[in-house]
């Protein structure tokens, strides 16, 4: 029994180690300097509030290329327009098929939210204690 507890203390002394290495590290430190001269510049973060879920790194990337490769020109993107009546059909069949996560619209459906009861439950729980 001493010997798998001595296990266990030394496989969580190993994790700390790592943790720490982690957080010393160049990147680490590199990703701190970035956020903190970020919110140096901008200290208003209620932008933050409504930052989407899905996508938002891989477009960042493309515009980053784009204008890396060619910083004078224009690139438009031809995507077809959604009504509103193609956006209210996409948001009944999403949540029917995913019941547990609630999307709404605002600003005329040009932006949507996204709601997980699970969390309004835990909190309301987490407050009766």
């Amino acid at each position: 029994m001493f010997k798998l507890y001595a296990q266990g203390v030394i496989g969580s002394q190993n994790g700390i180690k790592d943790l720490h290495e982690s957080w010393r590290s160049q990147e680490a430190q590199q990703l701190f300097e970035h956020t903190a001269k970020s919110l140096a510049g901008n200290p208003d973060l209620s932008a933050s509030v409504s930052i989407p879920s899905y996508g938002w790194t891989e477009r960042d990337k493309k515009e980053r290329e784009e204008k890396k490769s060619s910083p004078s020109e224009v690139v438009e993107e031809s995507t077809p327009a959604l009504t509103a009546e193609d956006i209210a059909q996409i948001l009944v069949e999403f949540n029917k098929t995913y019941p547990n996560i609630k999307l709404e619209t605002q600003d005329d459906n040009h932006t949507i939210s996204v709601r997980r009861p699970f969390f309004a439950a835990r909190n309301a729980l987490i407050h009766r204690m």
